[in-house]
């Protein structure tokens, strides 16, 4: 029997830690800037916010940044083992980790000054918060990792014959089954960490922090579980999901099919110069990802946060938070099936496809700056200098971002 092989991966170079690293520390400054001065049950609050909106991320993004896994065939070829397997693809959550593991440390500990009372029940917060965040994502990690399977078999099976058939003639919409699981996995995964939250609190109102981080470590334990029974069976898991989320994302189908793709005439925002280049990353982007929900789910959100009533400081850093996050969906322009880069560098030079990427995610600010108009208009929270300053970050962001991923993967390709 074949055994498997040692794989050397090429250390990370100097670009690509700044670009892993750069989201992590805007997110961590936008957080200082939150907390300074919060006493622990502010900071306890935000943290209950915090890992409830951390669920909702985990529940959508950890499939769309997962597969297809361009390496999967020389994974194949080395016959990596399943503990290496499980490995690789953990590896490719690593960044959004990063940011939600550093959103939490300082959410707790920033702004903190000498040992005090306080300072102790900061760091059983952080205790809380990090049991918590790992173990939201190690459930949704492993749910995702073998959801291949269950995929396939709505999509080929008499089940989902049916329910194409149902949604075509009741509701006239397209829909195509093998996204079923997904959709139900999101669901579970988000109710589960916001009813855990939920439940902390009403632990904490009983038994105090103590039985808040009781939920937390519950939370955590059920996670390694699931990754534990997860993978002993990685091998199998992995490529029945890469290769159904492989077909799933090359291949339009359903409501993809019915949707008529955006015409370069209609990108009246983005420069002559520019139109044909952003036309085609936004037809990849939106083909690989939709972005639509994406940015929809975050506005809700917020509103939800401003249904609170949380106060102007914690919303305005909420929104600029999101405007940063929007820019997350340029990562897709790193990946070579949306964007290869023989075809970039032979059509146009890395400073053209800088200012593409940025003037294609200039298509959200009108729905930021919308949002936030009816949200000042009714309830009258955040002021014009706060909507002024959300739509600055998300154009620094986007201009950033747009650099930094330019210089990464375009500069060193050789024809």
């Amino acid at each position: 029997m074949n055994q498997p092989a040692n794989i050397t991966i090429r250390k990370s170079g100097i670009a690509d830690r700044l670009l892993m690293w750069a989201p992590v520390l805007i997110l961590a400054v936008l957080f200082i800037s939150i907390v300074h001065g919060y006493s622990l049950e502010q900071r306890t609050v935000l943290m209950r916010y915090l890992l409830f909106t951390l669920s909702g991320v985990f529940a959508f993004i950890l499939p769309y940044i997962s597969f297809p896994d361009r390496n999967s065939k020389l994974w194949q070829i080395a016959n990596l083992s399943r503990k290496q397997l499980f490995h690789r693809y953990l590896e490719h959550h690593r960044s959004v980790l990063l940011a939600a593991g550093a959103v939490v440390l300082v959410t707790a500990l920033a702004d903190s000054l000498g040992i005090t009372n306080e300072m102790v029940g900061q760091f059983v917060l952080l205790t809380y918060g990090m049991f918590f965040m790992i173990g939201i994502y190690l459930f949704s990690a492993s749910r995702y990792l073998s959801i291949g399977r269950e995929s396939q078999q709505w999509q080929e099976g008499v089940k989902g014959r049916k329910v194409r058939k149902r949604m075509a003639d009741m509701a006239k919409y397209p829909m195509d089954p093998g996204s079923i699981p997904s959709l139900i996995a999101s669901v579970v995964i988000a109710l589960t960490g916001m009813l855990a939250v939920v439940i902390g609190a009403f632990a904490f109102s009983i038994g105090g922090v103590v039985a808040e981080s009781a939920i937390g470590l519950l939370l955590f334990l059920w996670g390694m579980k699931s990754s534990a029974r997860k993978r002993g069976q990685a091998d199998r898991h992995f490529y029945e999901t890469n290769a159904f989320f492989g077909e799933f994302f090359g291949v339009s189908s359903g409501a993809q099919a019915s949707r008529e793709a955006v015409k370069v005439d209609q990108l009246w925002w983005i420069p002559g110069r520019w139109k044909a280049h952003g036309w085609a990353f936004m037809t990849q982007m939106d083909r690989k990802m939709p972005a639509g929900r994406f940015i929809a789910v975050g506005h809700l959100l917020i509103w939800v946060l401003a249904y609170q009533d949380v106060g102007r400081t914690l919303l305005i850093a909420c929104w600029a938070l999101f405007a940063v996050a929007h820019h997350g969906l340029l990562m897709l322009t790193m990946n070579e099936a949306v964007a290869p880069k023989w075809w970039l560098r032979n059509l146009d030079s890395p400073l053209h496809w800088i200012f593409s990427r940025f003037w294609a995610q200039v298509r959200w600010v009108l729905p930021l700056a919308f949002s936030m108009l009816v949200m000042r208009w009714l309830f009258a929270v955040i002021q014009w200098e706060d909507i002024g300053f959300t739509l600055l970050i998300f154009l620094m962001a986007g201009g950033i971002l747009s650099i930094f991923i330019s210089f990464r993967y375009e500069r060193k390709y050789v024809n």
